[in-house]
Protein backbone atom coordinates (compact mmCIF):
# COMPACT_ATOMS: atom_id res chain seq x y z
CA UNK A 1 0.00 0.00 0.00
CA UNK A 2 2.81 2.30 0.83
CA UNK A 3 4.09 2.40 -2.32
CA UNK A 4 1.26 2.60 -4.21
CA UNK A 5 0.42 5.65 -2.68
CA UNK A 6 3.85 6.71 -3.29
CA UNK A 7 3.12 6.59 -6.92
CA UNK A 8 0.20 8.05 -6.91
CA UNK A 9 1.46 11.07 -5.06
CA UNK A 10 4.47 11.68 -8.05
CA UNK A 11 4.43 12.02 -11.34
CA UNK A 12 7.90 9.76 -11.56
CA UNK A 13 10.25 8.29 -9.21
CA UNK A 14 12.70 10.20 -10.97
CA UNK A 15 10.95 13.75 -10.63
CA UNK A 16 11.47 12.36 -6.44
CA UNK A 17 15.73 12.74 -7.25
CA UNK A 18 14.98 15.73 -9.44
CA UNK A 19 13.42 17.43 -6.71
CA UNK A 20 14.78 16.41 -3.20
CA UNK A 21 17.70 14.69 -4.32
CA UNK A 22 19.04 10.34 -4.48
CA UNK A 23 19.19 10.64 -0.66
CA UNK A 24 15.59 10.78 -0.37
CA UNK A 25 14.42 8.08 -3.31
CA UNK A 26 17.35 5.54 -1.71
CA UNK A 27 15.51 6.48 1.83
CA UNK A 28 11.94 5.94 0.49
CA UNK A 29 13.12 2.76 -0.79
CA UNK A 30 14.73 1.54 2.64
CA UNK A 31 11.29 2.82 4.31
CA UNK A 32 9.47 0.42 1.98
CA UNK A 33 11.71 -2.60 2.33
CA UNK A 34 11.58 -2.23 6.16
CA UNK A 35 7.44 -1.87 5.99
CA UNK A 36 7.38 -5.40 4.44
CA UNK A 37 9.80 -6.35 7.45
CA UNK A 38 8.84 -4.68 10.35
CA UNK A 39 11.73 -2.52 10.42
CA UNK A 40 12.92 0.98 10.70
CA UNK A 41 15.13 3.33 8.94
CA UNK A 42 17.27 6.11 10.39
CA UNK A 43 15.99 9.36 8.98
CA UNK A 44 18.70 11.96 8.90
CA UNK A 45 17.24 15.71 8.54
CA UNK A 46 18.58 17.90 6.29
CA UNK A 47 19.93 14.90 4.18
CA UNK A 48 16.87 13.78 3.27
CA UNK A 49 13.24 14.15 2.90
CA UNK A 50 11.47 11.12 3.13
CA UNK A 51 9.77 12.00 6.53
CA UNK A 52 8.06 14.91 5.16
CA UNK A 53 6.98 12.78 1.75
CA UNK A 54 5.98 9.47 3.40
CA UNK A 55 3.92 11.73 6.09
CA UNK A 56 2.38 13.74 3.28
CA UNK A 57 0.77 10.26 1.67
CA UNK A 58 -2.75 9.74 2.85
CA UNK A 59 -1.53 6.88 5.65
CA UNK A 60 1.42 8.91 6.42
CA UNK A 61 1.14 8.99 10.48
CA UNK A 62 1.19 4.73 9.76
CA UNK A 63 4.17 5.48 7.36
CA UNK A 64 5.93 7.52 9.84
CA UNK A 65 6.58 5.02 12.46
CA UNK A 66 9.10 3.12 10.72
CA UNK A 67 10.91 5.82 10.40
CA UNK A 68 13.62 6.78 13.67
CA UNK A 69 14.58 10.44 13.78
CA UNK A 70 18.17 9.53 14.12
CA UNK A 71 19.03 12.86 15.61
CA UNK A 72 16.79 12.46 18.38
CA UNK A 73 18.08 8.99 19.04
CA UNK A 74 21.81 9.82 19.24
CA UNK A 75 20.92 12.76 21.68
CA UNK A 76 19.29 10.32 24.30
Amino acid sequence: MFFQELLDSVETLAGIVDEHGSRTLADLMYLQNAILNGGLIDYYPGESRVLEIAGALPSGEQWSKFIKVAYLASSS
